[in-house]
């Protein structure tokens, strides 16, 4: 089963940097389809004109607007767990509770 999911970049690329960095075989494949699924192209590195200073990542007012992905529950469970790991250790950032609150 499919589920639809509004992300901006910004939500795109905290959710990719939240997920596990090592795992069993099925969740690094998980992985890499999240990876394929999310991560910026080429052209949306110039449509958004994303630039990675030292305040973080920045990107233009397109790169603010939600695009709708289609993700498996299973990989929505992954980014749920990763979230709910970060929770348990204290570790959320104020830059994680956009993805917090769509995810879980």
């Amino acid at each position: 089963m499919y589920l639809k999911i509004k992300l901006n970049v910004g939500d795109r690329m905290m959710t990719l940097s939240i997920l596990p960095k090592e795992g069993n075989i099925i969740t690094i494949r998980l992985i890499r389809e999240l990876i394929s699924k999310l991560g910026l192209r080429d052209t949306e590195l110039e449509q958004f004109e994303v630039k990675q200073t030292p305040e973080g990542l920045m990107f233009n007012e397109k790169g603010r607007e939600q695009i709708e992905f289609e993700m498996s529950e299973v990989e929505m469970e992954l980014v749920r767990g990763s979230l709910k790991e970060l929770d348990s250790k204290n570790k959320l950032i104020p830059d994680m509770i956009p993805i917090w609150e769509k995810f879980c």
